[in-house]
């Protein structure tokens, strides 16, 4: 019973407050409305080149209040050596690249444990190196002269050494005392003159490294040398030889000849 007359009051309420606005309603009607608006709410929004607007209403009628909202404008990051001056909003770029920050990478000297780097040289902004660091290798190496060897004392070759700590990179090896050889031509002997074999001495201190020795003449080349007969009048000569190479007489012509005019006595028949 208690729940059917809350209800039946409950019911009686909300008809009088029904009937209390249509009066209120009725009477509002009659005269203007002093409008009071609530808060703004964006319509459209705005860009960085393009206005947007806003509107807010009235509570107690249906009337909207609009307003522009201005343009937002570009919100520029700023230009480096890699990026163009950018808008955070809409990504347009502008203008151009700056140029690289230039910074000094230092370098630091070898040791005989350690290597060393070359300074350097690079872009403080996008790391860009313009100038590579090199590695120093340990140790400082050095020639270590060498001497010439002569025909009687050794010689040592070029070698390498740290300059620091004489570590040894390139051994010297001993060069061995030695003649320069150079050739002495012979001759060959003939029937008058003996000959010489070839020989080799130092070009250096002529020390005779393959003495010469002497090839005995050869033999003449013997040649008949012909006879001249005599005649009644002239003399003759016998038959001779020579050499043919050298023209030595080997054996002499004998003159012979005139003819002999002798007296025969004439016999009578």
């Amino acid at each position: 019973m208690k729940k059917i007359i809350f209800l039946i009051l409950a019911l009686v309420c909300i008809l009088s407050t029904l009937a209390l606005a249509s009066c209120s309603d009725e009477e509002n009607a009659a005269q203007p409305c002093e409008h009071s608006y609530g808060s703004w709410k964006v319509k459209t929004e705005p860009t960085c080149n393009t206005a947007g607007s806003k509107e807010r209403k009235c509570y107690f009628c249906d009337s909207i209040q609009t307003e522009a909202i201005s343009a937002n404008g570009h919100t520029w990051s700023v230009a480096n050596c890699t990026s163009l001056k950018t808008c955070l909003a809409c990504g347009i770029e502008e203008g151009d690249c700056t140029e690289h920050t230039l910074v000094e990478l230092p370098g630091f000297a070898q040791t005989c444990t350690k290597t060393g780097l070359t300074a350097g040289q690079a872009c403080a902004t996008c790391g860009l190196v313009t100038v590579e660091q090199e590695v120093i290798p340990c140790h400082t190496p050095v020639t270590v002269p060498g001497k010439d060897k002569t025909c009687t004392t050794t010689g040592l070759t070029e070698g390498v050494a740290c300059k620091d700590c004489k570590l040894i990179f390139v051994a010297q090896e001993v060069i061995p005392a030695s003649h320069v050889p150079t050739a002495v031509s012979g001759y060959a002997p003939t029937c008058i003159k003996t000959g010489l074999t070839d020989g080799e001495v130092c070009a250096d201190c002529s020390f005779i490294i393959i003495p010469q020795t002497a090839i005995d003449m050869i033999d003449h080349t013997p040649e008949t040398i012909p006879a001249v007969d005599p005649t009644c009048e002239e003399t003759g000569l016998s038959e001779g030889k020579k050499c043919s190479e050298c023209g030595v007489i080997l054996e002499e012509q004998v003159i012979t000849g005139p003819h002999m005019i002798v007296t025969i006595d004439a016999v009578l028949p």
